[in-house]
């Protein structure tokens, strides 16, 4: 998980609205589209010891943000 920090990502986190730690978004308005790779690559290495279910970037309706989803 330190890798993931040290990347310096920043989650999607609307204002009045709970963080769903089971479903987070990284847009590329606070992330560019290289650390965006990056993570994508990263949490799909490492899926099983992180809780990855499910990643999609650069997939229909998925270009403009990284979608994961943990179990």
């Amino acid at each position: 998980m330190e890798e993931l920090n040290q990347m310096g990502l920043i989650p999607y986190a609307p204002k009045g609205m709970e963080f769903n730690p089971k479903s987070i978004d990284y847009p590329m308005s606070y992330n560019s589209a290289e650390q965006l790779d990056q993570l994508s690559e990263y949490l799909q290495m490492n899926s099983e010891t992180l809780g990855v279910k499910n990643v999609q970037w650069k997939t229909p309706n998925y270009f403009s943000h990284l979608h994961v989803d943990f179990y």
